[in-house]
């Protein structure tokens, strides 16, 4: 957790005029990192962690304007958490409390 809020906190911060990406390339670099420590992460916890980091990814990609890779963390991210979006069950679970 703390080394995705230290990239949320990097990306906030504007980057230097002479280069206009440095700090979201440098929370990019973060979040891959995490991401690839979590590879082999299969329970639902880790599965949602990593749709989370792959959002995040997808919009630095597009905030830096690489419009296909953005697109393509975003599938990943929604791809990952489709079964979580249609399993009734767990809204189920969500109304009766």
């Amino acid at each position: 957790m703390g080394d995705y809020l230290e990239a949320s906190n990097i990306y906030e911060k504007p980057s230097p005029e002479e280069t206009p990406f440095e700090n979201q390339y440098a929370a990019l670099n973060i979040l891959t990192r995490v991401q690839s420590s979590l590879e082999n992460e299969l329970t639902d916890e880790g599965i949602i962690i990593k749709a989370s980091l792959d959002h995040f990814i997808g919009k630095i990609h597009y905030s830096t304007e690489d419009r296909p890779s953005a697109v393509k963390s975003f599938q990943k991210c929604l791809l990952s958490l489709e079964t979580y979006v249609f399993d009734n069950r767990r809204s189920e679970e969500h109304t009766s409390e």
